[in-house]
């Protein structure tokens, strides 16, 4: 079961994230990348997987995000046949997440890091997020 710091910290993630992670492979390559890269203190264990880090832990945190309301799945289908899972805070979502944004104090150095580290690698395609979380857990 994932920490509460955790899922704080994800939901914070996606609102740092415009309210929306297009696709489960972006989802897990971008908190790789903050835990390894931008020392974001997330507990999930990654481990080499086909496209990269993978964390079942954190997928797990995601179904428990939406089991509770705070996340939606929606799937995309893409041209080229392939559904991609986008993940969107749920007005719920977002509310909690206005919430530990502005009222956690004593975190205001972790979340203004996270922010700025979510702005950087959002503007990264995909395929770039692949081969940064892949350099950054060997």
């Amino acid at each position: 079961m994932a920490r509460d710091a955790d899922l704080s910290l994800l939901i914070s993630t996606i609102y740092f994230s415009k309210g929306e992670i297009k696709g489960r492979k972006r989802l897990q390559k971008t908190v790789c990348i903050l835990k390894y890269a931008h020392n974001i203190p997330f507990d999930f264990n990654f481990r080499p997987y086909f496209y990269g880090p993978y964390s079942e832990q954190l997928a797990d945190a995601m179904n428990v995000l939406e089991a509770v309301g705070l996340v939606v799945e929606v799937e995309d289908p893409l041209p080229s046949g392939i559904i991609q899972y986008d993940y969107f805070l749920t007005k719920k979502g977002d509310k909690v997440a206005e919430d530990i944004v502005s009222k956690r104090v004593h975190d205001k150095n972790l979340l203004s890091t996270l922010k700025t580290a979510v702005a950087k690698i959002s503007s990264l395609e995909t395929s770039d997020l692949v081969v940064m979380a892949k350099s950054v857990i060997q």
